[in-house]
């Protein structure tokens, strides 16, 4: 097959990134490091990443094409092995929106080899059962997503399961997004709803957001757009404070406590520092660490607590039965 190559952005040392075309009007991108679709679909930090089907003219029928969407893109990809995809996005749009997207600038196998060897030193006995989560979830990356969805999104999901927040999230952008086409070179996709913005959020109001699912967080997200509406929560404004101060102004909406404030901080500034606490991590904590908070001292290491929490959440899903809380029956 002749496949034209097309240099795109995002330079690293010496490493050279290259898109190619191919069939179908999908191009595969090559990455330098392993980037897992289905892990990062699955880490719950993303609740609008789905499973298209497939599409025509992928070499390799079979495999599962995502969706992912932020703001008013729309990105159908699949893998090409672990270190490459491919991809409904043009050059220009995969350097200047996806790639940040997928935090392609970070060196996260520095951050595993640095981390392991923190272990090794700080703390052997936890070693090898820590090696095993870095293997199970390298390819995992952080995404850097809309701030304005990751506030509304994390409200919506307290006290719910992920299927659940997934079918309320998609029910609310049907209902009050924008509708748009699908990506091009995609046409056998269905047009897409975009997150709705703060202005429609208000719109709906409460009977519309319950018809949603939403339940009793309702008022939450009523008063994270208002206040997003007015400007309090501007993005812009608040990318540039500190880690205190944002926290301290995302605590301030209705309904936000510690651990939907640090998810916002992680997912959608890309504080990755911070590192939510859900169910799956505290029972580690409690089981693997005797109740001890790990975190701390990896930032203090220089090792970013977040991306290792999303390993440590991957790894607690898929060995649900080794974490049972011991209040279970």
């Amino acid at each position: 097959m002749d496949l034209k190559e097309e240099q795109i952005g995002v330079e690293r040392i010496g490493t050279e990134k290259k898109m190619m075309q191919i069939p179908g009007g999908l191009r595969l991108v090559r990455l330098p490091e392993a980037l897992s679709l289905a892990g990062i679909a699955e880490s719950g930090q993303c609740f609008r990443a789905s499973v298209s089907g497939e599409l025509p003219g992928i070499p390799g029928q079979g495999r599962p094409v995502y969706r992912f969407v932020t703001g008013t893109e729309i990105l159908y990809c699949a893998q090409e092995g672990a270190r490459a995809l491919l991809v409904s996005a043009d050059p220009e749009t995969w350097r200047a929106i996806w790639a940040p997207y997928f935090d392609l600038d970070r060196e996260y196998r520095k951050i595993e080899e640095a981390f392991l060897r923190y272990i090794g030193q700080e703390e052997p006995a936890q070693l090898p059962w820590l090696t095993e989560v870095i293997r199970e979830g390298r390819g995992i990356r952080i995404l850097r997503q809309d701030p304005w969805e990751m506030l509304s999104t994390f409200l919506i999901s307290q006290r719910k399961s992920i299927p659940a927040i997934r079918r309320a999230v998609e029910l609310l952008c049907a209902r009050y997004g924008e509708e748009t086409a699908a990506a091009a070179g995609t046409s056998c996709c269905a047009p897409v709803h975009l997150f709705p913005s703060p202005e429609a959020i208000l719109l709906a109001g409460a009977d519309g957001l319950r018809e949603c699912g939403i339940g009793y967080r309702v008022p939450y997200l009523l008063d994270a757009a208002q206040k997003t509406a007015a400007g309090e929560l501007a993005p812009a404004a608040l990318a540039v404070l500190s880690d205190e101060a944002l926290l301290t102004r995302l605590l301030s909406v209705y309904g936000v406590g510690k651990k939907v404030a640090d998810c916002v901080m992680l997912f959608g500034y890309g504080r990755v520092q911070r590192a939510p606490e859900d169910i799956w991590v505290r029972r580690i904590r409690e089981q693997r660490f005797s109740g001890r908070d790990p975190f701390p001292a990896w930032n203090a290491a220089g090792i970013p607590a977040g991306i290792i929490q999303q390993y440590l959440f991957s790894h607690a899903v898929h060995h649900r039965a080794a974490y049972k809380d011991r209040t279970d029956s």
